[in-house]
């Protein structure tokens, strides 16, 4: 009989242990509950308010830039605030006091259950004001190119700029997301968020390029005028090429148009004055007419 009423007695004390634990759980997150990454486990609802709302006074997000540079906001810059919608009540009314045990072998991991608001017009304030825009610290990205070195004659390709210019429209958004979750950072370079140069010194149509002008500068052009020659070099030719910005090697047609003015100005014989003894045995000098060369 002893025996009995002790079995009895612990089926009782575990009956009643039980019924105390499903009370308390009744009114309480249930062992390893995270809500939106907080751990709430043993904590009631009015608890669980109070601590994210704490940890909201004390949150920043930290934005990483280029070149090692970092900047951050805080919760009070946008007005960062926890809206109680009922989320974590309804979190609660799922977790039946009296099934507090099942905790044990499931998971209690809740996302999306937080809802936070911010001042949006404290944001864009916010957000315009960033370091990342500040114009006297904006480099703007810069393709590569070629450029002309004169004492040897060659051209040589200019490494790109990446510089720091955001894609300011496209950060905007993932960085208002980012603080309503409460991310603790935001990497704009990870976020292909930088406007990037679209040529680099290894693509292709700037290599082309550069070997085409190099080409062009090499050559010597020979004017054959019969009685006499001209040469046209590399070094003046160096001065009528440029790239395009799509990397075309083009040359400067006003500038071709100049040189060959001035071959027609010393080569050209339609119309220039001619000395000659007439038949009455005077010297004379007659100009115009159709007779000569004339350059096209």
């Amino acid at each position: 009989m002893n025996k009995q009423k002790k079995i009895g007695l612990a089926v009782l004390v575990v009956i009643l242990l039980y019924a105390a634990i499903s009370v308390f759980f009744q009114y309480h997150y249930f062992i390893g509950t995270k809500v939106n990454g907080y751990s709430c486990g043993f904590r009631s609802v009015s608890k669980t308010k109070e601590l994210i709302k704490e940890d909201i006074k004390a949150y920043k997000i930290t934005i990483k830039e280029r070149n090692k540079k970092k900047e951050s906001i805080s919760f009070s810059q946008v007005n960062l605030a926890f809206k109680d919608d009922g989320k974590l009540e309804e979190i609660k009314a799922q977790q039946k006091g009296y099934a507090w045990i099942t905790a044990l072998f499931q998971s209690q991991d809740y996302r999306d259950a937080i809802t936070l608001t911010m001042d949006d017009t404290a944001f864009n304030d916010t957000y315009n004001n960033l370091n990342a825009f500040n114009k006297d610290m904006v480099v703007a990205p810069v393709d590569a190119y070629s450029t002309y070195d004169k004492a040897t004659n060659s051209y040589s390709i200019v490494p790109e700029v990446y510089g720091n210019t955001v894609k300011k429209k496209k950060l905007k958004p993932l960085l208002k997301e980012a603080i309503l979750n409460m991310d603790k950072s935001i990497d704009i370079e990870k976020n292909d968020c930088y406007k990037n140069p679209a040529y680099k010194k290894d693509t292709k149509e700037v290599v082309e390029a550069n070997k085409t002008m190099n080409k062009y500068v090499q050559e010597t052009i020979t004017y054959d005028f019969d009685d006499r020659t001209e040469e046209l070099k590399g070094k003046k030719i160096s001065k009528w090429l440029y790239e395009t910005d799509k990397h075309e090697v083009k040359v400067h047609s006003e500038m071709a148009a100049k040189y060959i003015k001035k071959l027609a100005d010393k080569y050209d014989t339609v119309g220039i004055k001619r000395n000659f003894t007439s038949i009455c045995g005077n010297e004379v000098s007659v100009s115009g007419g159709t007779y000569g060369w004339r350059i096209d």
